[in-house]
């Protein structure tokens, strides 16, 4: 993996001023752009996907990859709807399954948490979606009438002192220990009563402490999920 950056999803954006970014974030990072032979693409905000492909095919003259449930990438998607399957939960099932193994059960922790199931057959189960902590955060902040906007984090202790350090730690204890006692119950569930646990996206690292030795923190697992699809296609 050469090079990964954050970047704002802005639907008010042309295919031409995102070329223009990612020609300045790719040269900061010594890669020109005839480097680049393909272009897969993980995403869940519709709106862009055109902006997106006009990017690739106009500027790139390369037909791009959306990763969506009809790939045929080995991994059956046992759920109901398969369709309503988001991008990202497809490619992080997938990394966690060439990557760690099966079963295991995935948790990306960003603006809202999903947990993805990966059974002992190699198949993608299902999964859970609640919350993230910033949407727990701005939830109280908005429907309540004297609670602050609190930016999350991990607190100082587990019984806080003043309003914004028991909001910290409610907010972080209850989406910390409601992910892990949710893991776990899955993997109860299970034949084996094993599996690995992997912890993704941008909250992961900070919620590491709390599973311990008992998960891995790996916060590029989509990106490297991608890379594997990309060459299982190729």
């Amino acid at each position: 993996l050469r090079a990964h950056w954050n970047e704002a999803s802005r639907t008010d954006k042309s295919a031409q001023a995102y070329y223009r970014g990612l020609k300045k974030k790719l040269a900061g990072f010594g890669i020109g752009l005839k480097s680049v032979t393909g272009v897969i693409i993980c995403s869940v905000v519709d709106e862009l996907n055109p902006v997106f492909k006009k990017l690739s095919n106009g500027y790139f003259g390369i037909k791009p990859v959306f990763v969506d449930h009809r790939l045929r990438i080995g991994m059956p998607l046992r759920i109901e709807k398969p369709e309503e399957a988001g991008a990202d939960r497809i490619v992080n099932a997938f990394a966690a399954k060439t990557l760690y193994g099966y079963p295991a059960v995935v948790l990306d922790l960003g603006t809202a948490a999903t947990i993805d199931v990966v059974n002992e057959e190699g198949e993608y189960a299902g999964g859970v979606i609640a919350p993230g902590m910033e949407i727990a955060a701005a939830a109280l902040y908005e429907k309540t009438s004297r609670l602050p906007l609190v930016k999350t984090g991990k607190p100082g202790g587990l019984i806080g002192k003043n309003t914004v350090q028991c909001i910290k730690s409610g907010i972080y204890y209850m989406t910390a220990y409601g992910l892990e006692r949710i893991a776990r119950e899955i993997i109860g569930g299970m034949k084996s009563g094993k599996a690995k646990i992997i912890l993704t996206g941008g909250m992961s690292a900070l919620l590491k402490p709390v599973f311990g030795k008992k998960a891995d923190c790996d916060p590029l697992l989509t990106l490297k999920g991608l890379q594997k699809i990309y060459r299982r296609l190729s």
